[in-house]
């Protein structure tokens, strides 16, 4: 949505970038509030990159998909 103008040549991305910018983080702000009422969920740092790498393993991990390791019920298959 904001490149489309850079894109069609109607303007520059030193006018669009802090429009971007700003919607970005306002996104991120809302993905942040929407998980926090999410149980189960793990916040992790991005630079832990050992803390990551056990938990994707733990995901991935055989009994993962079953719900086992994310500690929340599945709803049932229809």
């Amino acid at each position: 949505r904001h490149m489309q103008p850079v894109i069609d040549g109607l303007d520059t991305l030193a006018n669009v970038l802090p429009a971007l910018q700003r919607d970005t983080r306002q996104f991120a702000r809302r993905q942040r509030t929407w998980l926090r009422g999410v149980t189960g969920v793990e916040w992790l740092h991005p630079d832990a990159y050992d803390a990551i790498e056990r938990r994707v393993a733990r995901f991935l991990a055989p009994g993962a998909a079953d719900g086992a390791v994310l500690d929340r019920p599945q709803p049932p298959l229809v």
